[in-house]
């Protein structure tokens, strides 16, 4: 997987290049996420999560693997694919943009609605961060 963002006038953009021949993390209960955050003058602003998962379900809502029978939605990063996410936020000279993909071995929603605590299975997994420095 590879980060990379693009300056433009109306903010920046980052994209996410898989080079995996496989689709990233297709597994129903995975959620993978792009986390983006600007450091400046020694703060650090969160920018919008994307998620990105394949939903499975039953009578077009998500429902649990075992009695899923069609796919819902599936906004997974597919083999070769470059996925670019879009943010109007505007960079200044001097700031540092940090950029992280990562996974949920279980979607923390699921991981409710199953119960499951433990945090080996329920935290978040950094796959790979990149620091850019405007």
């Amino acid at each position: 997987i590879k980060l990379s963002l693009d300056k433009n006038t109306n903010g920046f953009n980052v994209s996410i290049k898989n080079e995996a021949t496989h689709t990233l993390f297709p597994q129903p209960l995975r959620l993978n996420q792009l986390r983006v955050s600007i450091e400046r003058d020694g703060k650090t602003v969160d920018l919008k999560t994307e998620s990105f998962a394949r939903v499975i379900g039953t009578d077009g809502e998500p429902s649990m693997p075992w009695l899923a029978d069609a796919i819902i939605s599936d906004t997974s990063i597919k083999a070769h694919e470059t996925r670019v996410v879009k943010y109007g936020d505007t960079l200044q000279k001097g700031d540092t943009v940090v950029v992280k993909f990562g996974y949920y071995v279980v979607n923390p929603k699921a991981a409710k609605k199953l119960e499951i605590t433990d945090k080996s299975v329920t935290k978040f997994i950094v796959l790979t961060k990149n620091k850019f420095s405007i």
